[in-house]
């Protein structure tokens, strides 16, 4: 193969590399407008529902300051957020650290939240994460 027809393929290989380049940024675009749409939707469809951690079957198991904590939570989550960690608990109810984890801890144990090692936090252990399970009252 001539040097010319070496540089004529390098040519039409970088072309390529063009427009496949610029038809993954379109995908990338609309995928990323499809996640917007749909947490848009999760939203709408949350606020529309009243969680069932509102229900007053599930508040009577618990104390009055248990309660208080099961509507924060229910409340973060119809906000829109998929994971709630001690820290949040935290500086929504302005109580300690462990105060925080021992209420999530009662509540996962009652099956109202699950929880699942997410990323490294500070330090070595990963960060745990707490997830509404809305079937589980229902």
């Amino acid at each position: 193969m001539t040097k010319d027809e070496l540089q004529e393929l390098m040519q039409k290989l970088m072309e390529e590399q063009k427009a496949t380049n610029a038809l993954l940024v379109d995908i990338i675009e609309e995928l990323r407008s499809i996640k917007k749409l749909l947490r848009q939707q999760a939203t709408a469809a949350q606020s529309d529902v009243e969680l069932d951690l509102f229900d007053p079957q599930v508040l009577l198991r618990f104390n009055k300051r248990l309660q208080e904590v099961i509507k924060e939570i229910a409340r973060y989550f119809q906000k829109g957020h998929e994971t709630l960690v001690v820290e949040d608990l935290q500086r929504l109810m302005g109580i300690s650290y462990p105060q925080a984890a021992h209420y999530l801890k009662e509540l996962e144990k009652e099956g109202l939240i699950a929880s699942r090692r997410g990323d490294r936090s500070r330090g070595e252990n990963p960060l745990k994460k707490y997830y509404y399970l809305p079937d589980i009252t229902s």
